[in-house]
């Protein structure tokens, strides 16, 4: 039941036939690696929709929740984004994250940085990705101690969990296992902490204090010996009733909980699906105004690009040939990929050996398809 225990649906039955009637490619994106932001035509189209939007998050994020006609509630980082276990759905489990979040949490949470909005959205995006990916990781612990013990453990455990005499740990109001919701902002907290200023961290962390019960104590879980006690209470949530079936020592100290947990495993990591929801009208913003760039399928070279490539010695030509493969599939990270600051119209640089570069300028509402304008040395194309 996605992230601790809380009913949850990756995507609400509206949507479910929207994604049927109009085609999955067009609101329903999977995401691979580290995805660049482009908010380079952002525009508010519906005011009263933005104003409305800020409004219900806000409230949602808080504490308040939000209700769909399931009587479904998030709440907390769940209400932005959530994770649906592979042992509930097969087909459409992973990690969901609406555009309209990553635009919310920019607005309501990120906004009062001095970092640009494309650099915010990247912020907003790798904070809910983070949380997400620890509730994948204990979804994953529980598929092999299921393997092990061959018991239903995470099954048994949500019956328990929703019937009429909850494990005395739990208030009977709770909807979500608090102590995992704290085990995962934790992680999120200690993975931005590594490459973060301590102004973008104090930012997050004060996010993370307006959340509900729970949420905000991943605040307190965020030195070695505290996230390792969080990720051992949590997963002794889910394993007690079997320990004792199967007379397991999971109370011992000596136990290392987080070897169970893939958090530094990439390649399991990379298992768990990750979709991209576009969803910027439900909140009044302009279609385009926020873009994921993970690739550049097709390039046009211009006229004065041939001209300027046919001056390139051949190390540089075929460097750009190889180059134009690449991006096809993953583009860069930046600085070696990077939207040139002030640039009109929109233009981004592609770094090539020996500090040779290729500006590139992204589809408009006239083009469909990437522009090649120029290339040259750094200081041709006005780099410094």
């Amino acid at each position: 039941f996605g992230s601790g225990y809380r009913p949850v649906c990756a995507v609400s039955q509206a949507d479910r036939e929207r994604l049927r009637r109009g085609g999955v490619s067009n609101y329903l994106e999977r995401v691979s690696g580290d995805p660049i932001f482009d908010s380079g035509r952002w525009e508010i189209a519906n005011r009263d929709l933005w104003e409305e939007g800020k409004q219900r998050a806000r409230r949602a994020v808080e504490g308040d929740g939000i209700s769909g006609r399931s009587g479904v509630q998030r709440t907390g980082i769940e209400a932005l984004a959530w994770y649906v276990s592979f042992h509930d759905d097969q087909c459409q489990w992973g990690i969901y994250v609406p555009l309209s979040s990553l635009a919310l949490m920019d607005e309501l949470y990120l906004s009062k940085l001095r970092i640009g909005r494309d650099r915010r959205l990247h912020l907003a995006w790798s904070a809910l990705l983070l949380h997400e990916q620890m509730h994948f990781a204990v979804d994953y612990a529980c598929a092999w101690l299921e393997l092990i013990l061959r018991a239903p453990i995470r099954r048994e455990f949500t019956a328990r969990f929703k019937g009429s005499s909850p494990p005395a740990s739990f208030a009977p109001s709770e909807a979500y296992l608090e102590i995992e919701e704290a085990a995962a902002n934790a992680h999120m907290l200690r993975r931005l902490a590594r490459r973060e200023s301590r102004q973008v961290m104090r930012t997050i962390e004060g996010f993370v204090e307006r959340q509900p019960p729970g949420y905000k104590e991943g605040l307190r879980a965020t030195s070695d010996a505290s996230f390792a006690e969080a990720t051992a209470e949590t997963l002794r949530s889910y394993f007690a009733l079997w320990a004792i079936e199967h007379r397991l020592d999971f109370g011992n100290p000596k136990t290392d909980w987080l070897r169970l947990l893939p958090l530094d495993d990439e390649s399991a990591s990379s298992e768990c699906p990750v979709y991209v929801i576009d969803d910027l009208d439900k909140i009044g913003v302009a279609a385009g105004s926020l873009r994921l760039i993970q690739c550049i399928s097709g390039i046009v070279e211009t006229a004065e690009f041939e001209k300027q490539f046919r001056r390139q010695n051949a190390d540089v030509q075929s460097d750009w040939s190889r180059k134009k493969e690449e991006i096809k599939i993953r583009l860069p990270s930046p600085p070696r990929f990077e939207k040139l600051r002030d640039w009109k119209p929109p233009t981004w640089s592609l770094r090539l050996r020996a500090g040779h570069r290729v500006h590139l300028q992204p589809p408009d509402s006239v083009t469909t398809v990437w522009r090649a304008v120029a290339i040259g040395n750094h200081k041709e194309m006005g780099h410094g």
